[in-house]
């Protein structure tokens, strides 16, 4: 139901790539970028209307769970 993803991965593949080869396959799939990068958002990749599930790292548990509560609307 929910890809949590790096945005800086290994092999030259980005966080944005991967949601969107698992959106492919199913579109429905909520995802939360994350990065212990400063990122501008503008740069970074994330899809339009997709910058709220942005986690900066580190982050608290209470953050992520309220993340997850946000993308699956509940």
């Amino acid at each position: 139901d929910v890809l949590l993803t790096d945005m800086v991965m290994p092999d030259g593949m980005s966080g944005s790539q991967l949601a969107g080869r698992l959106r492919a396959q199913r579109p429905q799939v909520k995802v939360i970028y994350t990065s212990g990068y400063s990122l501008e958002l503008g740069e970074s990749g994330i899809p339009a209307g997709e910058e709220s599930n942005f986690l900066a790292k580190p982050y608290p548990a209470d953050v992520l769970l309220a993340a997850l509560r946000r993308v699956l609307g509940g």
